[in-house]
């Protein structure tokens, strides 16, 4: 069970999640802004 854990893990294993946070943070740096699910902006 996942009690008292609070990583939302997005669907992907952790280093697939990290990378993907990576691209987006990156994204979000040199453009101002990012299209993306709520979610996936909230981990952000």
């Amino acid at each position: 069970m996942r009690h008292q854990n609070k990583v939302k893990t997005l669907g992907r294993a952790k280093d697939q999640r990290d990378a993907m946070i990576r691209s987006m943070a990156t994204a979000l740096f040199m453009h101002g802004e990012i299209k993306t699910t709520v979610t996936r902006a909230k981990v952000l």
